[in-house]
């Protein structure tokens, strides 16, 4: 699994035990870790956000619908618990969400 990647994971309580896309966020040089960052991605009707991104079904994202990256959500999985790789995000829409990351995580503040 790569960085940009969506995946179906089912991470376990108290993320939810239903298979669900989630994006890799992680860096590609920790591919040997035993746990995996992502971001969940949801469907749910709601406003945006600046820390949700919001896209659309494209042939090669692999989203069903249109989906909310909720960055302000991300999680470590055991690679155990991500199973298919569904598709992948164009460098757009990765730059969407490290935008969102930076926003939420301060990293832009002061410098």
């Amino acid at each position: 699994m790569k960085r940009g990647q969506v995946v179906i994971a089912a991470p376990g309580e108290p993320f939810g035990r239903k298979p669900r896309p989630y994006v890799v966020v992680q860096s590609d040089a920790y591919q040997t870790a035993l746990v995996l960052l992502v971001g969940f991605t949801t469907a749910e009707d709601s406003e945006p956000n600046i820390v949700r991104p919001r896209f659309a079904p494209t042939s090669t994202n692999g989203l069903l619908e249109t989906s909310d990256a909720m960055v302000d959500a991300v999680i470590a999985v055991r690679r155990s618990k991500a199973r298919d790789i569904v598709g992948v995000l164009s460098d757009d829409e990765m730059y969407e969400i490290e935008a969102a990351l930076v926003r939420l995580l301060g990293l832009a503040e002061g410098a």
